[in-house]
C-alpha cells in the first residue's frame, strides 16, 4: 500500500492539471496561451526542445537514483512526486494537443499553467533538501 500513494498521489496531480486546463478552455479560452516552446515559451526550437525534455528526464531519473532508500521520506519524496506530475501533464498536452496549454501571466510574463508551478515548487524542494542534508554533513 505505502508503494501505491505516489502514484495515486501523481495520477491526482495529474487530474487536477487536466482538468484546470480543460475548464480553463472551455470556460475562459481568452486566457488560454498555446505554448509550442519550452521554458515558458523562451526555446521554441524543436530540436532544442526535445533535448531539452531528454535531460529533463535524465535529471529526474538522476534525483530518483541519487534518493536511494530516502525517496521513502516523504521529504524527498513529494518533490519528486511534484516535478513528475508537472513534467509528464505537460508532456501530455503536447502529444495530444502539439503545444501546452498555458493560462496563467502575472506582469505581463510569459504564461505558464499549475504544472510548471509544480516542477518549480518540486526543484526548489528538493534543492531546499539537499541544502539541509549537506549543512548536517
Amino acid at each position: 500500500m505505502k508503494k501505491i500513494v505516489p502514484i495515486l498521489l501523481i495520477l491526482l496531480l495529474l487530474a487536477l492539471d487536466q482538468l484546470v486546463k480543460f475548464l480553463v478552455v472551455l470556460y475562459y479560452p481568452f486566457l488560454v496561451y498555446k505554448n509550442y516552446g519550452i521554458l515558458f515559451g523562451f526555446i521554441k526550437n524543436p530540436f532544442a526542445i526535445y533535448l531539452l525534455l531528454g535531460l529533463g528526464m535524465v535529471l529526474l531519473i538522476w534525483i530518483v537514483v541519487r534518493s536511494g532508500k530516502k525517496i521513502l521520506n516523504y521529504e524527498y519524496l513529494l518533490p519528486i512526486i511534484l516535478i513528475a506530475s508537472g513534467a509528464i501533464s505537460n508532456l501530455i498536452d503536447r502529444f495530444v494537443h502539439g503545444y501546452v496549454i498555458d493560462y496563467l501571466s502575472f506582469f505581463g510574463l510569459n504564461k505558464f499553467n499549475l504544472s510548471d508551478i509544480m516542477i518549480i515548487l518540486g526543484v526548489l524542494l528538493y534543492a531546499y533538501r539537499m541544502l539541509l542534508e549537506y549543512k548536517k554533513s
